[in-house]
């Protein structure tokens, strides 16, 4: 007889929630998160703190053992994500399977299903694929501003003159020449072809 109370026997209990904490004491990348109807977004009856430890799956490129592959903490708080219950009804047992990117109607606020320290969502009102990828010129990326606007223009150049001293050594005297400009920057990216990877401490890979 099959026992339903063991794993993969007892249904697929599954949810949608927000990422509240990711200070695994473990450090073995859980996170705590507060699921739609599983979980009240009143944080006085269910603190943060009282959330259970979430496990995050990891891609079959990842090993996910002895620190091969990626890391398992990508994830912010304020990350929506998808996920199931391994232990069913009972709902102590957790597995991220991935994060739920939108477009964003209102920043953090106080209360569950929010990231409890503000900082994320950055923005609202538009889509949580990074602005590189998107290339709207009405909501550029701080990182092209930032570029455009050191972009150096007007650099000198140096003619060089040769003479010959009275001792019969050869000499390079430097004259006033022309100027020459730092390239364009050359971003013109068309979504969806640009792949843009942002850590939090702002490096970019595109």
């Amino acid at each position: 007889m099959v026992n339903d109370k063991f794993l993969g026997h007892n249904g697929f209990l599954w949810f949608t929630g927000v990422v509240e904490d990711r200070n695994d004491p473990n450090k073995a990348g859980r996170v705590r998160v507060r699921a739609l109807g599983h979980h009240t977004s009143n944080t006085t009856i269910l603190p943060t703190a009282d959330l259970p430890w979430a496990h995050c799956m990891l891609p079959s490129t990842s090993a996910g053992i002895s620190g091969l592959g990626q890391s398992a903490t990508g994830l912010v708080e304020g990350s929506w994500v998808l996920g199931y219950f391994r232990d069913g009804m009972d709902r102590q047992e957790m597995i991220v399977l991935g994060t739920l990117p939108g477009v964003p109607a209102e920043l953090s606020q106080a209360g569950g299903f929010y990231d409890p320290n503000a900082i994320y969502p950055k923005y609202k009102d538009e889509p949580d694929v990074n602005r590189l990828a998107v290339n709207n010129e009405d909501l550029e990326h701080l990182s092209l501003t930032l570029r455009k606007a050191t972009r150096i223009t007007g650099i000198a150049t140096a003619d060089f003159n040769s003479h010959t001293n009275a001792d019969g050594a050869s000499t390079m005297d430097a004259s006033g020449g022309d100027t020459f400009d730092q390239p364009e920057i050359p971003y013109a990216t068309v979504y969806p072809y640009n792949n843009v990877y942002e850590s939090e401490s702002g490096h970019l890979m595109e």
